[in-house]
Parts: C-alpha cells; sequence; structure tokens
C-alpha cells in the first residue's frame, strides 16, 4: 500500500480549483485533500456539493492577497492532522479591471495573489512535503502573445514595479488590468522554472520537487469574471460556456480541473519536473517566459517583499 498523502489546492471552493478538487477527491491518489480558501463559509458550501470519494476532504483558511494569512497557513495544515503533502496546487488568481487595488501589505492586488501569494506559500510548506513533492502552477495560454488570445500582452518592468502597481500604465484602466493579469501568469511561469531549478527533482540533500505550470484553456463561466461589469458577468457565467466548443483552446473547469488533477498525482506526470503543459500536453511557453534574468529579479522581488532569504 502506498503511504498516504495530502494534496493541497487553491482557490479549491470555486471554478478550476473545485473541480481539481473534485477529482483529487475521487481519484484515490491522495487520502487528503485541503481546499486552501479564503472565504470558510463558501468552502463549506462547496464541500457539501462534492460527492464523497475515497480521499478525505478538509477546509484550510488562506487569503494569498495577506502576507500573514499565508504565513499562517503551515499551521493551519499542521492542525489538521494530515499526512505529509504530496502535492500543491497553485490554482486561485483574481483579474481587477476597475483601478489599482493595494492590499494591507501595500502590493498590487493581481500581483499579490496570483504571484507572491504562491510563492511564499510553496516556500513556507516545503518542510512539509515528501521528496519529490508535486507543485502544479496555473498560468495560462495569455501569458503568449504567439497565441493571439485578444488579452493585451504581457511586460516585465521588474518584479518591484509591478509590485507597486507600477510599469504598466494605461489610460484604459480595464486594459490595465487584464494586462496585469497576463503578467502574472508570465510571472507565474518563472516562478514555475524557478522553483524546479532551485529544488531539483532527486535531490539527495535537501527539499526536491517535480515541478510543473500550466495552461487549463480558456474556460467561461470560472470565477475571473467577479471584477467585471453586470454584463459582462453575464455573458462570461450564461451565454460564453454555451459557446466554448466552438472557441478554438476553450475548455471546460471540469475536463480543465481532471488535467490539473493528473499533473498532480499521475505516475507518469511525476517523471519530469520545470515542464510546462498546454491541458497535459507537453509545450514550450513564450519566447520572454525563457529569460532568466527576469526569473531571477521576480525571484529576488517575491523573497524581500515576503522577508524571506532569497
Amino acid at each position: 500500500m502506498p503511504a498516504p498523502l495530502t494534496a493541497v489546492v487553491t482557490g479549491g471552493n470555486s471554478g478550476l480549483g473545485f473541480e481539481t478538487v473534485r477529482h483529487l477527491v475521487a481519484g484515490g491518489a491522495f487520502s487528503d485533500v485541503v481546499m486552501a480558501a479564503r472565504d470558510g463559509a463558501r468552502a463549506s458550501a462547496a464541500v457539501d456539493r462534492l460527492p464523497a470519494g475515497p480521499g478525505r476532504l478538509h477546509v484550510a483558511p488562506l487569503n494569498l492577497a495577506s502576507l500573514d494569512s499565508v504565513r499562517a497557513f503551515p499551521a493551519a495544515l499542521e492542525a489538521l492532522g494530515v499526512p505529509a503533502l504530496g502535492a500543491l496546487v497553485c490554482n486561485a488568481g483574481v483579474q481587477i479591471v476597475g483601478g489599482t487595488r493595494l492590499t494591507a501589505d501595500g502590493v498590487e492586488e493581481t500581483f499579490a495573489v496570483n504571484v507572491l501569494g504562491h510563492f511564499l506559500l510553496t516556500r513556507l510548506v516545503l518542510g512539509h512535503m515528501v521528496p519529490d513533492g508535486r507543485v502544479v502552477f496555473i498560468s495560462s495560454g495569455t501569458h503568449d502573445p504567439a497565441r493571439r488570445t485578444g488579452m493585451p500582452e504581457p511586460r516585465y518592468p521588474g518584479g518591484a514595479e509591478l509590485a507597486a502597481g507600477r510599469g504598466l500604465a494605461d489610460d484604459d484602466t480595464g486594459k490595465l488590468g487584464r494586462r496585469r493579469y497576463t503578467t502574472s501568469k508570465l510571472c507565474d511561469v518563472y516562478l514555475a522554472y524557478e522553483f524546479a531549478k532551485r529544488y531539483p527533482m532527486g535531490e539527495p540533500f535537501g527539499s526536491s520537487l517535480v515541478v510543473s505550470v500550466m495552461d487549463p484553456g480558456l474556460m467561461a463561466g470560472s470565477g475571473l469574471a467577479r471584477n467585471y461589469g453586470s454584463l459582462s458577468r453575464f455573458a462570461w457565467h450564461h451565454v460564453l460556456p454555451h459557446l466554448s466548443r466552438f472557441v478554438k483552446g476553450a475548455m471546460t473547469p471540469a475536463a480543465s480541473g481532471l488535467d490539473v488533477a493528473r499533473l498532480a498525482g499521475a505516475p507518469e506526470f511525476g517523471r519530469a519536473t520545470g515542464q510546462y503543459y498546454v491541458g497535459t500536453r507537453p509545450a514550450s511557453s513564450s519566447v520572454l517566459s525563457y529569460d532568466q534574468f527576469n526569473a531571477v529579479d521576480l525571484w529576488s522581488t517575491c523573497a524581500a517583499l515576503a522577508g524571506i532569504d532569497p
């Protein structure tokens, strides 16, 4: 019998995160699955919607926009009494189209949630992970201008600039918010590649990881439109899902959730690290995503903001 293991999914109470949790609980690769979410009531309601499976399901508080909340997560994980961590799915994300919002830590919110929070979380749970534990970063095809997704192409003016909400000036606040989103998804690719390099698979004398970064496809109906206007939210949730079969690269959260669960737990995805996937298909990420100077700059910025050693 394999040793019991735990999987953690951030933003697990809705959209892609919820479907990932559902497949992980049903799949049997993990004895325990932790739904990490900022809203306890919504997370509990989400648990009630999930059918029983071989995996035990838990809820733990996590607000990625708050460094204090992220720092408290390892203790919350220990309090659950779950087995060692076998997989961490860095899924939670926001797209803010209504101007610039700073967190209590003084960090632009898109960067705080989509990038900095997951960086710190991953660093803090390293001591709870088994050797070659898996980390899956959810990126997006929008990080790659060559994909022609219709979203503003990402720019990387420097980690400190992004964290402060500078460097991506645009008169159209909606376009600015979308560019911050695509840039944050580029940053997730940088983080994945850096974690893979700094904690190499098979390392016998320290933490070792199997790191993947994934484009789950366009998923209309997910929670990313929560900050859109009422008409756009209606179209996102009630119109576009019915048109998805006609849109190249479109996926349902259920189908993409199965892909994420496979990256987190299926044996065939535990043999390579630092790999970008479209769904579960290995692929190349954008040209800009291989810029090592940017990756190191982002890593150093995140470490400084989080108050930990690089």
